[in-house]
């Protein structure tokens, strides 16, 4: 039987209009799974969706670099049309399958396969990852580092590369934390016995200054500030301001017997005790590897004197002798030491 005119027509507009939304829905719908497999082994794994056919694909292993794992990108062949993804589960772990299980279903699109810091594997999605990013408990989380000044006196303390990218004076008994890329930095600490921060003209050269500079500056600031007549004695001023070491009551000084002591600690002192540094320190490895903390290092030792020495406090506020003063910075002063006390993972 043939159809009449009117019927075909419809027909036609009808298929018609099927095709356009087939292209449409195509083109609207979400894009198939990315998952990257930041692991060294190869794996299996199974994308489920509600009222969805399942996908399965394979994956091949990361490959191993010198800063950790080159992950491999994958996907499944086919698209996921508008289907929301409910279960996403690897297989081919030491340990056995993991899962990925979000409370309801999900458009997410970005997934990761990785070792956590536990030695244990996990999965999950860029959107969770970003959120674990912004709460509390990541912020001690590498890369980066955190470093103590256990110390008497405050350090000029910097992560260097070419030149210095992070700096710092610390008080005595600071903690400085640094968030930084996951690469390797040279630590670098040196007596700062002024306490104040750089000035502009030391970071445009690149924080690396000499000695005798930093310590050099903290002395002759003291030998003018300090007159026979003043209120504070010439030694405590240029043993950083007494109340930045917690001595009050210092017998005053004249110029001579500051610049006595000036000259002694300039002549007797290794250099060993006024800088110090350690290199190839790795800040530890980035998201979705990170370590549940970056690496800790404390900094100890260096010129003796200070609030926490009670030693040199009692000869100070006693007789002031210059020379017993000398031979106690002298004597007990150690080397300024970097130590790592925490490693990343």
């Amino acid at each position: 039987m043939m159809l009449d005119k009117f019927t075909g027509w419809l027909i036609s507009f009808m298929g018609a209009m099927i095709l356009a939304l087939s292209a449409s829905s195509a083109y609207a719908s979400y894009d198939r799974i990315i998952l990257k497999n930041s692991t060294k082994y190869k794996i299996k794994a199974v994308a489920k969706y509600p009222g969805c056919s399942s996908d399965t694909w394979y994956q091949k292993a990361g490959k191993e670099v010198k800063n950790g794992i080159r992950g491999t990108v994958g996907r499944p062949k086919d698209g996921r049309g508008f289907c929301l993804v409910s279960v996403l589960r690897i297989y081919g772990l030491p340990g056995g399958t993991i899962t990925w299980k979000p409370a309801s279903a999900t458009a997410d699109v970005h997934f990761y396969v990785f070792k956590k810091s536990d030695g244990k594997y996990k999965v999950t999605s860029a959107r969770n990852l970003s959120e674990m990013r912004d709460s509390k408990k990541t912020r001690k989380m590498s890369p980066g580092f955190r470093i103590t000044n256990d110390s008497n006196w405050p350090l000029l303390v910097s992560l260097n590369q070419v030149g210095c990218l992070y700096y710092h004076t610390l008080k005595p008994g600071e903690v400085k934390v640094w968030n930084t890329g996951a690469v390797w930095f040279s630590i670098n600490a040196s007596l700062r016995l002024s306490g104040k921060k750089l000035s502009d003209l030391e970071v445009a050269k690149d924080c690396v200054l000499p000695v005798a500079m930093v310590v050099g500056a903290a002395y002759s600031a003291a030998m003018t500030a300090a007159a026979p007549e003043s209120g504070a004695s010439a030694l405590s001023m240029f043993l950083a301001v007494p109340k930045a070491v917690g001595v009050s009551n210092l017998k005053r000084f004249g110029k001579n017997a500051a610049k006595a002591v000036y000259t002694s600690l300039d002549n007797g002192l290794p250099e060993n005790v006024t800088v110090a540094s350690v290199h190839g320190a790795y800040a530890g490895p980035p998201w979705p590897g990170r370590c549940t903390h970056m690496p800790e290092y404390k900094i100890t030792g260096g010129l003796a004197g200070g609030n926490g020495d009670k030693e040199f406090q009692k000869i100070a506020t006693s007789n002031g002798d210059t020379k017993s003063l000398v031979k106690h910075l002298t004597n007990k002063s150690t080397p300024l030491k970097i130590t790592k006390i925490k490693n990343g993972c």
